[in-house]
């Protein structure tokens, strides 16, 4: 078999700058949202994810940059 017939599957994730909520409901900080993002893109490098994609959006609850 010719390897261009092989098909390879590529696993993304992808954030659009959201801030998440506290356990008490509490929009967290700039900050905190992107210590969280790269926290998760670690653990998707480690567990084999092929992209991490992270957007940004310019409206007041999704706004982490």
């Amino acid at each position: 078999m010719d390897t261009k017939d092989v098909w390879q599957i590529e696993f993304r994730i992808d954030s659009f700058g959201d801030r998440p909520r506290n356990d008490q409901g509490v929009i967290v900080s700039h900050a905190r949202a992107i210590r969280a993002a790269v926290t998760e893109a670690v653990l998707a490098d480690q567990v084999g994810i092929d992209v991490v994609a992270l957007g940004e959006h310019h409206q007041r609850l999704l706004e982490r940059s």
